[in-house]
């Protein structure tokens, strides 16, 4: 292995430091460019058949762990697509289950019928999965 200079003091080479504030902002326009147009288009809701209506497009995410760390981000997501002009709906199949009444899920149980239910709704134009861990292993999926 080759000796390596270390420079130290004045002749060391500044790192820069890149905000990622600014690299997000590019992003964060693009999405809202697209939500905008998405928005404008004229697209029937539920509610009206006739099309005279326009939506926001709707994203869902799907939760099937009781990790914290992933039901954190699920929050975060919809805070951010509220933030944008898109629909969050959060769907809780699996390990995210549980409360009062509700026996405790599976982790990892339920993503793939949540897809299906999901891709079969013209309501909804995009499909998130949070995948967090089961058993130590990252959730394997087929979509």
């Amino acid at each position: 292995m080759a000796d390596v200079d270390v420079k130290e003091g004045a002749d060391a080479p500044k790192g820069k430091l890149v905000k990622a504030d600014d690299i997000a902002a590019k992003f964060r326009a693009d999405i809202e460019a697209s939500v905008k147009a998405f928005s404008a288009k004229s697209r029937p809701t539920k509610d009206d058949l006739n099309g005279s209506q326009t939506r926001k497009p709707t994203l869902v995410g799907i939760l099937a762990t009781d990790s914290k760390p992933s039901a954190m981000y699920a929050e975060f997501t919809k805070k951010t697509c509220d933030a944008i002009g898109v629909n969050f709906v959060l769907k809780k199949v699996g390990g995210a289950i549980h409360g009062e009444g509700e026996e405790k899920g599976v982790n990892g149980e339920g993503v793939e019928e949540a897809i299906m239910e999901a891709n079969d709704d013209s309501m909804i134009d995009g499909v998130m999965v949070s995948q967090g861990t089961v058993n130590e292993e990252p959730l394997k999926l087929t979509v």
